[in-house]
């Protein structure tokens, strides 16, 4: 959540203190750039706004494939085949 105001960060060595600095433009700029949007909160009021709005905004794609079933049929099929070699017919393994 961002001020209207300057934000006290701490002080130096020399006890000078330092400010966080904003630049809106070129956030805002990137955010043209990437097809993004800008959002600037300064209170809980216009954060809870923001969420709201991002939430109808995003768009979900479907995976076409997920890596998750292969690792499984992977480790089903090396299961398979311990079973085969310690109990199977040759009982290759003891």
């Amino acid at each position: 959540m961002g001020s209207n105001s300057n934000v006290l960060l701490g002080y130096d060595w020399f006890g000078n203190p330092q400010y966080a600095e904003l630049d809106e433009a070129t956030l805002q700029a990137i955010a043209n750039d990437t097809g993004g949007k800008y959002f600037k909160s300064v209170d809980d009021k216009t954060l809870d706004e923001i969420y709201k709005n991002i939430s109808e905004n995003i768009k979900r794609e479907k995976e076409e494939t997920n890596i998750k079933d292969w690792f499984f049929f992977a480790a089903l099929l090396t299961l398979l085949i311990q079973i085969y070699y310690r109990y199977g017919k040759g009982r290759i393994l003891q």
